[in-house]
């Protein structure tokens, strides 16, 4: 049965999809950011269904994980899944979108023999990239965190999006209500450091 559970990491409480059989090698999922694990929710039962064991995790300061602003980091979250990594039972293989994929990357790094194979999407691989997507991406955070503070509930957030949003022919209901729900778990810190 998948459940959600929780890993004490040394900083933060990471939250996490837990969905397979244990005797299934592991594959560990990891999000871009400013999201959460369930952006692969349309792919984790096919996986399952293939013999994976999944782990979602959600980052730091994102979904369910704990909070622990201002230490919104590649290191810091690269801590995180590491130890958490090194904790499964075999060499995982790991999935990571975006940050994610970063994340992934740095992981393998850390701790190579706990890591079977990479797979990375649309991740910046080099520190130039990195730094280009953040610096032409701070007016966007600036708006989405200006929404979220602005709103009074996760509805009202995904109503401010849905108008923010109403010019993008490929934004779609099903995205606003996701990144809605995503937006307003995420701590306001997440892209201080970032």
């Amino acid at each position: 049965m998948p459940r959600e559970r929780t890993f004490d990491a040394k900083a933060v409480k990471l939250n996490y999809l837990d969905y397979g059989s244990s005797s299934d090698p592991p594959l560990v999922m990891l999000h871009g950011g400013a999201w959460c694990w369930q952006e692969y929710l349309s792919l984790i039962p096919s996986l399952g269904a293939q013999g994976w064991h999944i782990y979602a995790l959600d980052l730091r300061g994102n979904g369910l994980s704990g909070w622990v602003p201002d230490t919104y980091c590649l290191q810091s979250f690269a801590a995180d899944n590491a130890e958490f990594v090194s904790r499964l039972n075999a060499p995982a293989a790991l999935v990571g979108h975006s940050i994610g994929g970063v994340i992934a990357l740095m992981v393998a790094a850390q701790c190579p023999d706990k890591v079977r194979a990479l797979i990375i999407e649309d991740s910046p691989l080099t520190l130039n990239n990195y730094r280009k997507i953040i610096d032409s991406s701070r007016d966007m955070f600036g708006l989405w965190l200006h929404l979220k503070k602005s709103a009074q509930s996760q509805h009202e957030l995904s109503l401010a999006l849905a108008d923010a949003y109403k010019d993008y022919p490929g934004v779609t209901s099903a995205w606003i209500l996701f990144f809605a729900g995503c937006l307003w778990q995420l701590d306001p810190t997440f892209f201080n450091t970032l």
